[in-house]
């Protein structure tokens, strides 16, 4: 047996404020993430990429970046509801010029997403204090019983003051 359940997909009816879903309950794979390998994952990245630099010759200047291109479907990341706002209500002419483009003839459709920048939260740490001279003293004897040398010489290293 495969790792996808054999269940026949049942389909929920629409209502007026949801549209056709599908309950795939018993169809979900047993890995929950798709794990690429990296070369593919550094070739997506460079393709994404190559996208981005030919769109921002055609879109407004602004942080947001190709997300994907899968058939008629161009998504694209905006970094705040204000770019994303300017790009859904312009999306218009923006096709019409990425129609003129040769890798986004296909395109018929914009869909955008705001994904904020990630910012990272850098802390600067306390200065440990130096290590007293038992110490040192303890890992020169301990560096002296290791029979990895490699190892013995990086706990000398430590043992000594800077």
């Amino acid at each position: 047996m495969n790792e996808f359940s054999t269940a026949p997909v049942q389909a929920i009816k629409p209502t007026p404020r949801a549209p056709l879903i599908f309950h795939l309950s018993n169809n979900v794979p047993k890995q929950p993430f798709v794990r690429l390998p990296q070369e593919q994952m550094r070739r997506h990245l460079a393709y994404l990429s190559h996208l981005t630099q030919h769109v921002k010759t055609v879109l407004p200047p602004d942080d947001w970046q190709v997300a994907g291109l899968t058939g008629p479907v161009l998504t694209i990341a905006a970094p705040n509801h204000t770019a994303a706002a300017q790009l859904r209500y312009l999306q218009r002419q923006y096709l019409a010029a990425l129609n003129a483009l040769p890798d986004f003839k296909q395109v018929q459709q914009i869909r955008v997403l705001v994904i904020p920048p990630v910012q990272l939260r850098t802390t600067q740490l306390p200065k440990l204090p130096p290590l007293t001279e038992d110490t040192r003293h303890y890992m020169q004897l301990v560096a002296d019983q290791l029979s990895n040398a490699e190892l013995s010489e990086a706990v000398r290293r430590l043992a000594t003051p800077k």
